[in-house]
């Protein structure tokens, strides 16, 4: 637990932003993890890693991670890779160590199509939908208490997506949760615009109507700055079209329960890479964090709807 709890030694709110009926409390926090870290859109765009299928008949859950650059590499748990013969999604927040080739459990996000698309994979400009990320997150917890495993419940993965496309009448050939980000993209852009990271900004926690939903917090402010805006178009997909506006708590108040989120009793595990997957598990939450020698990388925690 102290990982986590040095993370929110002397954190701070901001003050809340509102963008129709989601808030954001910005989070300053200590830089905790100064490492030099790659993540996966400036690798993929520098040709410093390769994520493929791992043999030419592949595996639903897992895919290979070619990391030939010097530094390593951190993946987000629910980032999203597009191509292949599916899109997937990570089951857990890693850091894979230079030089290396690392075989990661992944999920599927779009169960109508198992063809190559396209020889390797290119990352999605959004992270899973909050609501499909906080049900895939608990199983993977699930799966490892229980049989010491990264695996999902592919099954509740599908169903999420399903929902999410019963709820504004949206379709896909291939049932990709994608192809529901980029019909809803021009919605999702100017209120994730807004919530653009500000400076030493170490994480964010963010709340519908009146009530805090989740909260993703870094080890350093370079880390959320790359993946902030990708995390909040996570959050933002849970209410298109919803008409009821943000009522944020008062600062003092989203402190409390944020503190009370992350103090959750843990559980820890090998991750694949380097460092340990942390689990939280509590009545309406699921969290986990990243940790490395006893410095935390990352952390998220994800109220039930």
């Amino acid at each position: 637990m102290y990982a986590i709890t040095k993370l929110l030694d002397q954190v701070e709110l901001g003050t809340p932003l509102t963008a129709g009926a989601v808030f954001m409390f910005p989070i300053f926090g200590q830089t905790v993890f100064s490492d030099d870290l790659m993540v996966l859109d400036e690798a993929l765009n520098e040709g410093a890693v390769e994520i493929t299928e791992i043999s030419d008949d592949g595996f639903v859950p897992e895919l290979l991670v070619r990391n030939a650059a010097d530094r390593s590499l951190f993946l987000l748990d629910g980032e999203q890779v597009v191509g292949l013969k599916q899109n997937r999604t990570f089951n857990l927040s890693m850091l894979l160590p230079a030089k290396s080739s690392t075989v990661v459990p992944v999920s599927c996000l779009e169960r109508g199509r198992w063809d190559v698309q396209s020889s390797r994979a290119m990352a999605a400009e959004h992270v899973h939908f909050a609501k499909g990320r906080a049900s895939k997150m608990r199983s993977v917890g699930q799966s490892l208490a229980t049989a010491r495993a990264y695996s999902s419940d592919q099954g509740r993965v599908w169903a999420d997506i399903d929902e999410k496309f019963a709820e504004r009448g949206s379709r896909s050939s291939t049932y990709a949760e994608a192809d529901y980000y980029m019909e809803r993209r021009a919605e999702l852009e100017p209120p994730a615009i807004e919530f653009e990271p500000q400076a030493g900004q170490t994480g964010a926690a963010y709340g519908v109507g009146k009530r805090i939903v989740g909260a993703d917090l870094f080890g350093s402010p370079s880390l959320f700055h790359s993946l902030g805006r990708k995390l909040s178009r996570s959050y933002l997909m849970e209410t298109i079209g919803a008409e009821t506006l943000a009522a944020p708590p008062s600062t003092a108040d989203a402190l409390k329960t944020l503190k009370a989120l992350l103090s959750t009793p843990v559980m820890a595990f090998p991750a694949p890479g380097e460092g340990e997957t942390l689990r939280l598990e509590a009545d309406g939450l699921t969290g986990a964090a990243l940790v490395k020698n006893g410095r935390c990388i990352h952390v998220a925690v994800l109220c039930d709807p």
